[in-house]
């Protein structure tokens, strides 16, 4: 599905991959990444389900825990909208859309003062290289990007922690425009490029953790592997994608998630630690106080 740009936008202003692909097609793409494996099972240890990082209220313990079916049945799950441990990924999916309200109020004004616009960079306007991937050309745009957030970002939130998660996030757009501004001439906007790198996010933890998750990781990486590689076919067979902008949001998720972690090992006392190459962002060793390994 091809996106004819609005007259007062920058010419032939790119989009992601999710402006083009049927929406039906992404949805399901989508689904399968999230629903092939319960979330709790894909955890390498048990604090992240059992109380140690998610809150206690949000995974029903404690004291709380005798509370009434109607009361359970009413309190969010770790990954519902709203739910704490999602904080970033839900102000992630209200900014864009107030972003969007705000281009549609300035009849697209902001659209001319953010976009990724190769001269207007080289000018000095280097926000842009931030700005454009907040920005959507249509309705339907925000709607498929933002469905592809919702779907993916609680996961990589959970399992990496706020600071690591928006990391990722603003690392993988900056890296992506900057690869598009190398390497493609044409004006393009879109969250697309954090998306893949979260998606890599996702692929770097579970490959980094194959050999202690077992089934459960080679499940979630044919899972992914499988949803990039229809997402760069599609991208490829259009001109108006930026492939540039994907490929480096992907470098860059992948980069900042070996760098910062989690990477999850066992200590020689047996206690759990987060050891990443750099560890401003690791866990504290208390959040694996009570570990148990997975059965």
């Amino acid at each position: 599905m091809a996106v004819t740009p609005h007259s007062a936008r920058p010419a032939g202003v790119q989009c992601g991959f999710q402006v083009q692909v049927r929406q039906g097609c992404m949805q399901q793409l989508l689904g399968r990444v999230s629903a092939a494996v319960p979330i709790h099972a894909c955890l390498p240890c048990r604090p992240f389900a059992a109380g140690s990082i998610v809150p206690r209220a949000a995974t029903g313990t404690g004291s709380n825990s005798s509370s009434s079916d109607s009361n359970n049945s009413s309190r969010k799950g770790p990954l519902d909208f709203g739910s704490p441990l999602r904080r970033c990924t839900d102000s992630l999916l209200v900014l864009n859309g107030l972003m969007f309200l705000l281009q549609w109020a300035s009849k697209d004004a902001l659209m001319l003062w953010g976009a990724k616009v190769n001269s207007l960079v080289a000018a000095g306007q280097w926000w842009r290289l931030l700005t454009s991937s907040f920005l959507h050309t249509s309705a339907f745009h925000l709607l498929i990007n933002s469905h592809a957030l919702a779907t993916i970002g609680p996961h990589a939130e959970l399992l990496a922690g706020r600071q690591r998660f928006m990391a990722v996030y603003f690392t993988s757009a900056v890296v992506g425009t900057t690869a598009s501004y190398l390497l493609t001439p044409s004006p393009s906007v879109g969250a697309s490029a954090a998306l893949f790198g979260l998606g890599a996010s996702l692929g770097m933890f579970y490959w980094r953790h194959r050999d202690s998750m077992g089934r459960r990781s080679e499940a979630m990486l044919q899972q992914l592997g499988l949803t990039l590689a229809i997402n760069m076919a599609y991208s490829l067979a259009s001109r108006r994608i930026d492939n540039w902008g994907h490929i480096g949001g992907l470098i860059g998720g992948a980069v900042v998630s070996w760098l910062l972690g989690p990477r999850l090992v066992r200590a020689a006392n047996g206690r759990t630690l987060d050891q990443p190459p750099l560890s401003v962002m690791a866990y504290k060793a208390r959040v694996f106080d009570n570990y148990k390994p997975l059965t």
